[in-house]
């Protein structure tokens, strides 16, 4: 099974994913990384672990609505060419373009991991900011809605309770907000 990460660091591929995508490589998978950062270190460490690392577009902390288009257009041709059957995504910015880049294609399965609200939920801001939060609320809904499997995760339980309740990220109906993952295997090739 081909597998796309989707990433905002690079670093954090090897730092805080590197045990899960070394699983995903002993069993079998072909497991493609994508991160805007070019780091020839960590791009040869991932090499030598079996994965194929692929430099995207998109600027972490930025809010110019052209480099996004920008990022969710390289995703999508990216899931074209290379016609994953999953995608997993972490952090704000990988999960909604990437979620929506899987929504194109039938039969790929989009995995979220959400292990904190970011930035742009922080208290207080400016009504730029509020905007932006209530337009990042609806497009977490949009990408998690519908979708068999995902993950949630937050390190603290008034965190949970403030990302279900107040930011609206997902619908009360959704597994994350009843605190129940369903977690199921990534069949073998």
């Amino acid at each position: 099974m081909k597998i796309i990460v989707v990433a905002s660091l690079a670093y954090s591929l090897i730092n805080f994913r590197g045990r899960l995508i070394a699983a995903m490589i002993e069993n079998g998978h072909e497991v493609l990384l994508c991160a805007p950062d070019h780091d020839p270190e960590i791009e040869a460490r991932l090499k030598a672990m079996g994965a194929t690392y692929l430099q995207m577009p998109m600027a972490r902390a930025g809010m110019n609505p052209f480099i996004d288009i920008w990022t969710l257009a390289w995703l999508v041709r990216c899931f074209w060419r290379e016609r994953p059957q999953a995608v997993l995504a972490y952090t704000q910015k990988p999960i909604i373009y990437g979620g929506i880049a899987s929504r194109l294609f039938h039969n790929v399965g989009f995995y979220a991991m959400v292990s904190g609200l970011g930035h742009v939920f922080s208290d207080g801001g400016s009504r730029l900011l509020a905007c932006v939060r209530t337009i990042v609320s609806v497009l977490y809904r949009l990408v998690t809605s519908g979708r068999p499997t995902g993950c949630c995760r937050s390190s603290s339980p008034r965190r949970r309770r403030s990302s279900r309740t107040s930011t609206g990220i997902c619908s009360p109906s959704t597994p994350t907000a009843r605190r129940q993952v369903r977690v199921s295997p990534i069949p073998r090739p």
